[in-house]
């Protein structure tokens, strides 16, 4: 078998170098990964039922809607004898709109043929606002009290807004439960609302200050945070001073645990002073015991800065303390 000569072997070694040179310069086509299109506000903050655009076509002859948003080729939407307009705040008709009107839809799927049907039609103004009332407690006055509904106003234009009372209601009022009788028209409550499948709000709480709905709103929730005043291990209970500003005495069982992180603790690691988050059950008698207690290693931030936020419309909406 021959052997390449040193010569042989040094040509085709530039052949090869001058080969690859030549492939380095000419242009690839990199495949790149498009981006997504980024989110806007408006999309980032509303769910797959809820849509947002510009009103193409409105048939109220044949009670449906067509809604175009962007570029995308409009949608059309059915309307219900049940569906329910507003506009600049209140409630309107679905005369009260027309071709080229910006809206926000709030839809639902048919169950009989799958259609989507629209459960609320607003400007989107109005929907900004109904969604600042349906998850931000806020201070308005009572205009009437019924069995099942609060009719109130709210901000400096005395918006009317209903909400649903039920027994499941918790009526506060100087820093003690309450009833409804105790309540007047023409009262200044601050309201915790809970958002309803419908679109209606439940009045969660009533309570005649800030910090009585703070309050009534912790003693919904299972799960309370504040800082640990005393532990009676004889009389299995706990005084907590909560983030609400109530000083709470609570029981807990015997099979409590006690978390810091992931790791399982003694009760001999609560000390007083240490901020806390207590875990509540509910039996069916609605008597509440703690069944986990979790140390907190540092203050709990908040979730806003600012201790009140004023609505486009003057209702006043009640955060947390920084």
């Amino acid at each position: 078998m021959l052997r390449p000569s040193g010569k042989t072997l040094f040509v085709i070694a530039s052949l090869l170098f001058a080969a690859s040179s030549l492939l380095a310069q000419i242009p690839t086509s990199k495949t790149i990964p498009a981006k997504p299109p980024r989110a806007t506000k408006a999309l980032a903050t509303k769910g797959a039922n809820v849509k947002t655009g510009i009103i193409a076509v409105l048939d109220l002859s044949g009670d449906s809607v067509s809604v175009k948003s962007g570029a995308a080729v409009a949608a059309v939407y059915v309307l219900l004898p049940k569906t329910r307009y507003m506009k600049k705040q209140r409630e309107a008709q679905a005369t009260d709109f027309k071709v080229g009107d910006a809206v926000t839809l709030h839809l639902r799927k048919s169950r009989s043929d799958g259609s989507l049907q629209v459960s609320e039609m607003m400007d989107n103004s109005s929907w900004d606002w109904m969604t600042e009332l349906r998850h931000t407690v806020t201070t308005a006055t009572i205009k009437s009290i019924s069995d099942d509904s609060l009719e109130v106003t709210v901000g400096a234009e005395n918006l009317p807004v209903n909400y649903t009372v039920s027994d499941k209601t918790l009526w506060q009022k100087s820093g003690k439960l309450a009833t409804v009788a105790e309540f007047k028209i023409g009262d200044r409550v601050s309201i915790v609302p809970r958002a309803l499948p419908s679109g209606n709000i439940m009045a969660s709480v009533v309570a005649d200050t800030a910090a009585g709905a703070a309050q009534g709103k912790e003693h919904k929730s299972l799960t309370v945070h504040g800082v640990l005043q005393s532990l009676d291990t004889k009389a299995h209970t706990l005084l907590m001073k909560t983030e609400a500003g109530e000083t709470r005495s609570m029981s807990y069982t015997d099979a409590v645990e006690i978390k810091l992180g992931s790791k399982v603790l003694t009760l001999n690691a609560l000390k007083t002073g240490q901020h806390i988050a207590a875990r509540m059950k509910r039996d069916d008698k609605e008597v509440e015991s703690v069944w986990r207690i979790t140390i907190e290693t540092a203050i709990r931030k908040k979730t806003t800065k600012k201790t009140s936020t004023t609505l486009k419309t003057g209702a006043v909406i009640i955060a947390p303390k920084p």
